[in-house]
């Protein structure tokens, strides 16, 4: 009998979605140097205030006022004799806090109520979205002043305004994803199944916007650590003793002329931050466009 022919190799499994993403994030230096930066940044903050040897608001009787750069204190001190490292640390919590928290909102928020939305379609969908539109028409830095006029200032009524507003962005991506996607073949086919309207929208609809949900989540951080840092530079955001890398701003600049250090540093780690968040967000809607890569 004549031999059998070799058998032909068995093709490599298919990778899944989220490897292919992974695999073309890893491929861009510039990409993985901006997550390297983010990941160093946060674990500074974290961790970095419980080795420097001093509290964030603890007042080294040693040193002077507005002290420069020195072996002690790596910044210098503030007009309070603060360790300026400290302070720049735990204000990195701060700053990272509201951007992640801004993030969470416009997820946990945005997501659903675009999703209903488009979904619904019709009167409904109008309806939502003109509630949408009225909070548009208010400047986020009016409503904060109102705020800080009615309460006292804080990172409470950061949140709040940046809970009420970053989340309408989301829901509007959403919702015009739903829309395009709500007629689609696997939609029909699980309507003629019976599911419902829910699980449709949360099995069917929303895990096939994941791509433009994280994106829009990823640029969302470097856009409320900004408004964060600017409202603290107006005096409208934290309060002392609390200090965020805006109010660190605030206070560098107006002590320049005898320690700039403070200033440089705490506009470098608000710039290097939001470079490295707006690198990766938009290398993350690269990697989860279809049209630019062909795996």
């Amino acid at each position: 009998m004549p031999a059998l022919a070799a058998s032909a190799p068995l093709a490599a499994p298919p990778r899944s979605p989220a490897k292919i993403v992974w695999g073309r994030l890893v491929s861009n230096p510039i990409t993985v140097g901006a997550m390297i930066v983010i990941a160093l940044l946060i674990l500074a903050s974290l961790l970095g205030p419980l080795f420097t040897g001093y509290g964030y608001d603890e007042v080294d009787e040693s040193a002077g006022r507005y002290e420069s750069p020195s072996a002690a204190h790596w910044l210098g001190t503030d007009g309070l004799a603060r360790d300026n490292l400290t302070r720049l640390l735990t204000g990195g919590r701060i700053s990272l806090a509201v951007g992640f928290f801004a993030s969470l909102i416009s997820v946990t928020i945005g997501v659903i109520y675009g999703a209903v939305s488009g979904y619904a379609g019709g009167w409904i969908d109008r309806l939502m979205m003109r509630f949408v539109d009225t909070l548009n028409a208010i400047p986020l830095m009016l409503f904060v002043i109102v705020l800080m006029v009615l309460f006292e200032p804080g990172l409470r009524n950061i949140f709040i305004a940046l809970g009420l507003f970053y989340w309408l962005n989301m829901a509007r991506i959403v919702r015009g994803q739903i829309l395009s996607l709500k007629s689609s073949e696997y939609v029909l086919a699980a309507r003629a199944l019976g599911a419902s309207r829910r699980r449709i929208i949360l099995r069917h609809l929303i895990p096939n916007t994941l791509g433009p949900i994280i994106v829009t989540l990823t640029l969302n951080i470097p856009s409320a650590i900004f408004t964060e840092a600017y409202l603290s530079y107006l005096g409208l955001g934290v309060s002392a003793p609390m200090a965020s890398w805006g109010y660190l701003a605030d206070e560098g600049v107006k002590v320049m002329g005898r320690n700039a250090t403070l200033l440089i540093a705490s506009a470098s780690a608000i710039s290097l931050t939001m470079l490295a968040f707006n690198y990766l967000g938009d290398a993350l809607r690269d990697a989860f466009d279809p049209r630019i890569h062909r795996d």
